[in-house]
């Protein structure tokens, strides 16, 4: 991406009231670094393993680590689980360690979070933010979420499983 293209995308988000670090919208993806991706033609995004990147082809190897796979792997750097091959634009980077404490997510701006105790990353709006259970974390409904009274729930969500589409 240029740094252009990388300053729109950075004010896009920024209007949507979510303060990203430059390091979430305009770097590369790194072998090992976990991202949300959309790995099937329908809308699932979900947790995997980055294994690499062509930049000339704009295609990311991405691992599901989830799926179980026979032996230990012969390499200590070999990923294992189900490959995938999907376009950079199915990828969305995660906070950076040392950058998920420091973003702040406006009340009312909408992510994309990975829903609790799954792996997959769904549509949600942040209801609040703060530091919670030792981390910094929002409270988020999720889209489509309503229980059977059509109250839509709040969940917690660390701020390293939230990111932007």
């Amino acid at each position: 991406a240029t740094a252009a293209a990388a300053s729109k995308k950075r004010k896009r988000q920024e209007e949507k009231g979510t303060k990203f670090k430059p390091s979430m919208v305009a770097r590369t993806p790194e072998h090992g670094e976990p991202v949300a991706s959309k790995v099937a033609s329908h809308d699932l995004w979900i947790l995997v393993t980055v294994d690499k990147f062509d930049p000339n082809t704009k295609k990311v190897v991405v691992v599901d680590e989830h799926v179980d796979q026979d032996g230990p792997p012969s390499d200590p750097n070999e990923l294992r689980g189900r490959r995938y091959y999907v376009d950079r634009e199915h990828v969305l980077l995660m906070p950076l360690p040392k950058d998920a404490p420091n973003i702040k997510h406006e009340i009312g701006s909408t992510v994309m979070a990975m829903y609790p105790d799954t792996t997959t990353f769904y549509p949600a709006t942040v209801t609040e933010s703060g530091i919670m259970e030792g981390e910094r974390c929002c409270t988020v409904q999720f889209f489509d979420d309503e229980d059977e009274t059509g109250i839509i729930p709040s969940r917690l969500v660390p701020n390293r499983f939230i990111t932007v589409r």
